[in-house]
């Protein structure tokens, strides 16, 4: 060796971030560099003459003797291992030491490195590299790798149940496997997209192994190495055929106030899913339950009179649980209501509640024209669109009340108002006469005899107290309209009350025929009293001859008034 190579390789020994050290054939430190020094913590001095054996806690030789006699022999020309390392104040670290032949003398060269922290990082790095292998195998979401080419080459389990394929049966595929014919063109557009960094969250149609096309939540973006060079690309698809379904449904329930083309537009969107025969809509009112609507077989609208008691119905169990049923057979239910659905062609049928606060307020009733077990996953997808129409139908509901109340108030503002017209016509009649007998009495008081002022003050006792009845009703209609009309009742024997009336009518040339049972009820005796004389002078008004016959009859649990020509 020349003296200039000699002195380069003592500079580079000198030098070396490394540490390094020459131990001869015994594995005792011969010369070591500077490095070596501040990474032990010993002096060059203190280091000469130390074997290997002392720098290790357990005095073991880290490089075996094995090892040493292969690279003395040349069969190896170099060992590596990796250890554990004392220095001088006794604090241990991990090494990688590697040791070579020395050319031209007999010993070996060392080198040392501290590998802790670069150990650490590496732990690090498989230890995310198993938690990423965990998310992904665990993931609810289907995960598909695919390479620049196109090439499928990590598959995940979810990825398996959404589509069909095992992982053995597409890994190597190319991605257009997934892919029907009319997504092609999006499939491209998105790849060029994620080719330019950026994030792609789009609704796809793929393709299931059975071949049926589904419409997936699709997340993809490329995957960059550790130069940030894009080296392919991962997608995240979620199915949304449920999701989708329930929007559409709640949308066509949403788009129409009135029940019977909500729901016909409902039922077309259920048609494509469900082959069902019938779909009823029925709100829970009480001890019953009343059809809104029916879209199918019989369908329309229902009138608000038909209230169908729960008991001894499908339907209470569904209010009982807050949970959907299914009846497999209407032939041989054990509810009466379905022998009923069986003759009209509804083999089976499912109800699926809608909860209002926990609280069932309505159910969705869908009958199907043959006996069939529903799937489990039709039993969820029917719920899920039940929850998902419940806010619909409430506000169908509340609408139909306020326009009933709307139609209530109008009808009785009509009638108000009928009412008042008539009054002020009925009015005039008492008080004209009133008027011109006050009249009379002033011009012709000398003059009257007896009999006549008598006369005189019964017609004018007579037309006051109509003015009094109908001021007493129009008081009660203001009171009405304002919703403070409070009946007073009490026990009323209601043939006493027509003798009453009838003595204080005007019957002129006319006969009054009574026919009244000893009926004792309780009423607003005040109230009664004004209807019967109302009956009482209508019936005598439309009776120009004979009589007019007034009866009251004792049926069970309630009394009935008639007025009319005597039986």
């Amino acid at each position: 060796m020349t003296t200039e190579r000699a002195d380069h390789l003592r500079a580079y020994f000198s030098d070396s971030p490394v540490g390094m050290a020459f131990v001869d054939l015994d594995g005792r430190i011969q010369d070591a560099n500077p490095a070596l020094e501040e990474l032990l913590g010993y002096s060059s001095h203190e280091l000469i003459g130390l074997s290997l054996r002392d720098l290790s806690p357990t005095k073991a030789n880290p490089i075996g003797g094995d090892d040493l006699r292969a690279l003395q022999e040349g069969r190896n020309e170099r060992a590596t291992t990796e250890t554990q390392s004392i220095r001088a104040d006794g604090s241990a670290f991990l090494a990688e030491l590697n040791a070579s032949k020395a050319q031209g003398v007999d010993g070996f060269v060392i080198t040392m490195q501290d590998i802790t922290q670069r150990n650490a990082e590496l732990q690090a790095v498989s230890e995310e590299r198993e938690l990423l292998k965990r998310v992904v195998t665990s993931s609810a979401d289907a995960i598909c790798l695919v390479e620049l080419s196109g090439t499928i080459i990590e598959w995940n389990p979810a990825a398996e149940r959404l589509f069909g394929w095992s992982k053995a049966e597409i890994i190597g595929q190319p991605l257009s496997t997934l892919l029907p014919p009319e997504a092609l063109d999006q499939a491209g557009d998105i790849l060029r997209r994620e080719r330019e960094g950026l994030i792609v969250e789009e609704i796809v149609l793929r393709l299931r192994k059975d071949g049926t096309a589904f419409e997936a939540e699709l997340t993809a973006s490329g995957v960059r190495d550790q130069r940030g060079n894009i080296i392919g690309y991962v997608g995240s698809y979620r199915d949304v055929t449920e999701r989708l379904l329930v929007e559409t449904a709640s949308s066509a329930v949403a788009s129409d106030l009135d029940p019977l083309s909500a729901f016909t537009r409902f039922a077309e969107v259920l048609k494509e899913v469900f082959p069902f025969a019938q779909l009823t809509l029925s709100v829970i009112e009480g001890t019953g339950y009343r059809r809104v609507v029916s879209v199918g077989n019989s369908g329309g609208a229902f009138t608000r009179d038909e209230i169908v008691p729960l008991e001894g119905n499908s339907v209470k169990e569904v209010v009982d649980s807050g949970k959907p049923l299914i009846v497999h057979d209407t032939r041989i239910s054990r509810w009466p209501f379905d022998q009923l659905l069986a003759k009209r062609g509804i083999g089976s049928y499912i109800v699926v509640p809608l909860l209002e606060n926990d609280r069932v307020f309505a159910t969705i009733n869908l009958g199907f024209a043959k006996v069939q077990v529903p799937s489990e996953q039709m039993l969820h997808l029917l719920t899920s669109i039940g929850q998902g129409v419940a806010q619909g139908v409430k506000n169908i509901l509340v609408y139909e009340q306020q326009k009933e109340s709307i139609e209530r108030l109008r009808a009785v503002d009509d009638m108000k108002n009928s009412f008042l017209q008539a009054v002020s016509h009925e009015l005039r009649t008492p008080l004209t006469v009133v008027l011109g007998l006050t009249l009379t009495l002033q011009k012709h008081s000398i003059t009257l005899d007896e009999n006549q002022r008598k006369e005189i003050l019964r017609m004018l006792t007579s037309n006051a107290r109509k003015l009094e009845r109908l001021l007493t009703d129009l008081l009660d209609l203001d009171r009405l309209t304002r919703g403070v009309l409070e009946p007073h009742l009490r026990q009323t024997r209601l043939d006493d009350l027509v003798h009453r009336m009838a003595k204080e009518v005007d019957l002129g040339d006319r006969t009054l025929f009574i026919d009244a049972n000893e009926v004792e009820i309780l009423v607003d005796a005040a109230k009664v009293e004004r209807i019967v004389e109302n009956l009482l002078i209508n019936a005598i008004r439309h009776t120009p001859e004979g009589c007019t016959s007034a009866r009251s009859i004792l049926d069970p649990g309630a009394a009935t008034m008639e007025f009319g020509e005597p039986r």
